[in-house]
């Protein structure tokens, strides 16, 4: 019932550039972002954390020394600032917005 009470968006169709998040969506709840990085790439929540989602392509997330391999169907939940870098990566990051 609560997704019948709101209102209906309309597609966006927007391109994505290799040098930054594209904003998908931005909602009251939260917000939605795409990237296809062709190079190293950071990730910083806005606030308490955020979700990563491998779409496809495959490489890897980074903080300090530590790696996580990342491969389509993987979702992080990123609490701080990341870098994320592979080939042929899709991804899709979800935030909460407050």
């Amino acid at each position: 019932d609560a997704l019948l009470d709101h209102p209906q968006l309309d597609p966006i169709q927007r391109e994505t550039s290799g040098d930054h998040w594209t904003l998908l969506l931005d909602d009251p709840a939260f917000a939605v972002m795409r990237a296809r990085p062709d190079h190293t790439l950071s990730l910083q929540p806005r606030h308490r954390f955020c979700t990563l989602t491998v779409l496809a392509g495959q490489g890897h997330l980074a903080q300090g020394d530590t790696t996580l391999p990342l491969v389509p169907g993987d979702t992080a939940l990123v609490l701080a600032e990341v870098s994320i870098e592979g080939d042929g990566l899709d991804l899709l990051a979800i935030q909460p917005t407050n």
